[in-house]
């Protein structure tokens, strides 16, 4: 199957270029050797993108062009990271406001490479860790079964979810729908077209990145973490199983799929660890005691002395290791980071709870 090399500076093409991951995966091509074309919604959402690449030494080596057909044209390789917000205004707006910008954008892409992508040797789609999440019921949490959860799996009752209740199913599953189904559309465009177009399909499935950002607004990603591990939250989500990875790793796993010819054709998890959200809690007080009830209250601790019980899920990451040699971050570094950077910036503050702003509602419509 083909793979690109960094050898000889090959052009990359980045899609969603001014997002929380394609930022960071833009930077780690440019150091890698690699020529990067990004994709942003307007030249206003691009502007901060040049001027930050513009006063490092990797500025003339960043495009932004416009619409995908003229964007693929030369390109070596795609690294497809733009997804719609996850944050949707109501509850009760309809789940195509997800799944449809999710699917079509996703396709978008792929017809644009098939007609234009002549030079195109790969394809990495960012999925997401939801596109295999099954649904986990209040029996599940007491029968102290963990799940394992591997990349043969689908959320389809999520999708199912979403297909029988329409507008009143809930944001977690229009989101996970919203994945699910714009991967789908990409395996199936690709099992049709395989055999007519020079490049192969890769898709990469991150858990929940924290970490910092290049801006200073907060991406999805980072307002989910945030409200999930830094407001007040009922036991119930407390004992709630997530999953974690380093943006670093993340970005490196994106570099390793362009490169190793064993990746072409393959679904990839990339997580951490997985833990409850009060575990999560427990991490970050041993790492900044300072912060959290009892001392400066600025973090709620929530609830230290629950007995969360299993695990609702664990996730097989093998395959991560074998194809891309990932070796990931150590969790206590990708928390105490984060921690510093919303501390230094002010998101930490104004009594328990912190000064988190999730959106205009107050509601997280989301996780990755």
């Amino acid at each position: 199957m083909p793979s690109v090399s960094a050898a000889g500076g090959p052009l990359v093409l980045v899609t969603g270029a001014n997002g929380y991951i394609g930022t960071w995966l833009i930077q780690g091509l440019l150091e890698k050797g690699y020529t990067v074309r990004g994709t942003v919604r307007s030249e206003e959402k691009g502007k901060p993108l040049t001027e930050y690449f513009d006063s490092t030494p990797y500025g003339s080596n960043l495009e932004l062009p416009g619409a995908f057909d003229e964007a693929v044209k030369g390109v070596d390789a795609i690294e497809h990271v733009a997804s719609p917000t996850v944050f949707l205004r109501r509850p009760d707006d309809p789940p195509d406001a997800l799944i449809v910008p999710a699917v079509e954008g996703t396709l978008g892409i792929l017809r644009s490479a098939q007609k234009f992508g002549s030079k195109v040797k790969r394809i990495v789609l960012t999925s997401s860790i939801v596109a295999l999440l099954p649904i986990f019921t209040a029996a599940d949490a007491e029968s102290g079964v963990t799940v394992p959860l591997d990349e043969s799996g689908w959320a389809d009752a999520y999708v199912d979810d979403v297909r029988k209740r329409g507008n009143a199913a809930g944001l977690l599953a229009k989101y996970c729908a919203s994945k699910a189904l714009a991967e789908k559309a990409a395996w199936e465009f690709y099992e049709k077209c395989k055999s007519e177009v020079p490049w192969d399909l890769v898709a990469l499935n991150p858990a929940t990145s924290p970490l910092l950002d290049f801006q200073d607004g907060l991406t999805s990603s980072l307002q989910y973490w945030l409200h999930h591990a830094c407001k007040a939250q009922p036991d119930d989500v407390l004992c709630d199983t997530m999953g974690f990875v380093d943006v670093h790793d993340v970005v490196a796993a994106h570099v390793a799929a362009l490169e190793k010819e064993e990746a072409g054709g393959e679904r990839i998890i990339l997580c951490k660890r997985t833990m409850t959200w009060q575990q999560h809690r427990n991490e970050m007080y041993t790492i900044r005691p300072d912060l959290y009830d009892g001392a400066s209250g600025v973090l709620p601790s929530g609830n230290p002395g629950i007995t969360p019980g299993a695990l609702q899920y664990t996730y097989n990451t093998t395959k991560a290791a074998r194809i891309l040699g990932i070796v990931y971050t150590d969790s206590g570094d990708t928390l105490g980071n984060t921690m510093e950077y919303f501390e230094t910036r002010g998101f930490f503050g104004g009594g328990a709870g912190g000064n988190v702003n999730v959106n205009g509602n107050g509601e997280v419509g989301g996780v990755m």
